[in-house]
């Protein structure tokens, strides 16, 4: 039992180090940390921005691209205003090459767990009408 708590303790540990990375925008020390072991996931406690949406309104995507490519992102994470990855992007960068990159991935990973998207008037996308 006390071997998970470690393991625990050291998550977090890499998940604030990744955090402060990414704010940081250390992208060496990003890849040095993912490779440590430090969950992509981690959540700010401040924002609820994980590591990947500092990179993507910053638009560093080489390092977005590394973080996807660990096929560990959750990008159904919201932050704390609500806010999927591809949202924030759009918001802040208007790369829209992006933005439908993100969403895709969004979509797909909605649709193994069970959300199906809704069109709304104009046939635009709710791609997520079940989630608050």
């Amino acid at each position: 039992m006390e071997g998970e708590f470690e393991k625990v303790d050291q998550e977090e540990i890499l998940g604030k180090r990744l955090i402060y990375a990414a704010k940081s925008f250390n992208e060496e020390s990003i890849r040095e940390l993912v490779a440590q072991g430090a969950p992509v996931n981690y959540v700010d406690e401040l924002s609820g921005n994980t590591a990947i949406f500092y990179f993507g309104v910053s638009q560093r995507w080489d390092t977005v691209q590394f973080l996807l490519d660990t096929g560990e992102c959750d990008l159904l994470i919201r932050n704390k205003q609500g806010r999927l990855l591809s949202t924030r992007i759009g918001e802040e960068t208007g790369n829209m090459e992006w933005v439908g990159k993100i969403m895709d991935i969004e979509l797909e990973q909605g649709r193994k767990v069970g959300i199906v998207p809704r069109i709304r008037g104009n046939d635009e996308i709710d791609p997520f009408p079940d989630i608050d």
